[in-house]
């Protein structure tokens, strides 16, 4: 008589099949709502960004450039903080995995740039009435104060990441040295060099690698969640290991779009931004 096989958690863990389903699962629900958010949001390319910015950015059209007569799907100041941090993504490709958070050095000058950008958004906000309060609001100091504002939640958001996945992460911080930030400043001049020229086949690029890194990030942050909640931190050693993970972290930042533009459309009724 065949020995009965009862379905342990190991069984979750090592058999090929469960591993099979549970892809199959991720795969066809990010269908379902990849496809229920196509067919709820505006039509065109341009739509489908500014859907995707519609579910974190005020996306008011006097804080916010324009490519012709396209809005940029993101604020200035969003614009600069995707870019910002995308940026510092883009940096430590080629550092490792390392676990640490920014030096001391590095944290003073990123703090600095976080109180910049809190003192410039809370100036914008009670300077709406036209008259200044600090001081008179520019588009372009809502940029700057985004973009130091994205390398300070890449810089923290990126060794967390490192530090909660791998088995073998890189004790050394990403960031060691102020002088790695005046890198990242002539790096992050490019795509403010884009925008000033107001040249079309610049401008693009900018508006979509801003709005591209929205459910990117949101994927990093729900992948790290997932990973904690089911307790299977620094167990990946690979990144094939890893994507499943990844892309069910994916899934959620995707429902949470869908869900933050379904109801932000049924309270105001319009993809239009806030008028500020």
């Amino acid at each position: 008589m065949a020995k009965k096989q009862w379905i342990t958690r190991d069984t979750f863990r090592t058999d090929p099949r469960w591993h099979r389903a549970r892809r199959s699962l991720i795969a066809a629900i990010a269908a379902l709502l990849l496809a229920g958010w196509l067919a709820f949001t505006p039509e065109g390319f341009f739509g489908k960004l500014g859907a995707i910015a519609y579910a974190v950015c005020h996306r008011a059209p006097s804080h916010s450039f324009f490519v012709h007569d396209h809005q940029f799907p993101l604020c200035a100041r969003c614009t600069g903080m995707y870019l910002g941090a995308l940026i510092v993504l883009l940096y430590q490709a080629n550092k490792g995995r390392r676990q640490e958070f920014p030096a001391k050095s590095v944290l003073l000058p990123l703090a600095v740039l976080f109180l910049f950008f809190a003192v410039d958004g809370i100036n914008s906000l009670l300077s709406t009435g036209g008259s200044a309060f600090l001081y008179t609001p520019s588009i372009w100091l809502r940029l700057t104060s985004g973009i130091g504002m994205g390398w300070g939640i890449a810089a923290l958001l990126v060794p967390a990441f490192h530090q909660s996945v791998w088995q073998e992460p890189i004790p050394e911080p990403l960031l060691r040295k102020p002088v790695q930030l005046l890198l990242l400043a002539v790096l992050s001049a490019l795509p403010v060099l884009a925008i000033v020229s107001d040249v079309d086949f610049l401008l693009y690029p900018a508006a979509v690698l801003s709005t591209l890194t929205v459910p990117l990030f949101l994927a990093i942050i729900y992948t790290v969640l997932l990973i904690l909640l089911t307790f299977r931190e620094n167990t990946f050693s690979t990144w094939k290991q890893l994507w499943p993970w990844f892309a069910a972290g994916f899934v959620v930042a995707l429902l949470q779009i869908f869900v933050f533009d379904w109801l932000r459309y049924t309270l105001t009724g319009t993809w239009a931004g806030f008028p500020l």
